[in-house]
C-alpha cells in the first residue's frame, strides 16, 4: 500500500511551526524524508492552493478542512470538542471521525488510518490516479 512517490504535506499557520517540528521529530527517518512542512509558509489563499492539489486531506475542524471538502479533496475530518453532527461534512469522499470523549487525544490512530486508506483506494478506483501529494 505504500507509494514511494506519495508525499505528506503539513499545513498550518505561523503559530503551528513548533507543532509541525514536533510531528516531524516523532517520525521514522523514512517517513520524515517524505514529509514537507508548509507550516507558516503561506497565507490562507496559499494554503488553499496547496490543499486543492492534495490527493487526501486529514485534519481537525478548521476552515482549511472545510475548504478541502469544498474543493472536492477526499477528506478525513477529525472531531474532538466540536460537534460533527453540526459541523461535519458527510458524503462519499469524506469520512468523519468523532472522539469518544470530546478530546482529540482519544481519537484512534488505526481508525484514522483505515479511513484514509479507504478514501485513497476509492479515489484511485474512481480516477485511475490522483496527485502523489
Amino acid at each position: 500500500r505504500q507509494d514511494p512517490d506519495r508525499r505528506i504535506a503539513l499545513i498550518g499557520g505561523p503559530d503551528e511551526r513548533d507543532a509541525a517540528a514536533e510531528v516531524l521529530s516523532c517520525c521514522a527517518p523514512e517517513t520524515r524524508a517524505r514529509i514537507v512542512s508548509f507550516a507558516g509558509a503561506f497565507d490562507l489563499r496559499g494554503s488553499l492552493a496547496l490543499v486543492s492539489q492534495l490527493g487526501l486531506f486529514i485534519g481537525n475542524d478548521t476552515a482549511v478542512m472545510h475548504s478541502a471538502v469544498a474543493l472536492g479533496v477526499p477528506t478525513v475530518s477529525l472531531f474532538g470538542p466540536t460537534n460533527p453532527r453540526k459541523w461535519g461534512n458527510y458524503g462519499p469522499c469524506h469520512r468523519v471521525l468523532e472522539s469518544p470523549d470530546g478530546t482529540m487525544a482519544s481519537l484512534n490512530v488505526e481508525d484514522v488510518q483505515a479511513a484514509a486508506l479507504s478514501l485513497l483506494e476509492q479515489s484511485l478506483l474512481a480516477t485511475g490516479s490522483r496527485n502523489p501529494v
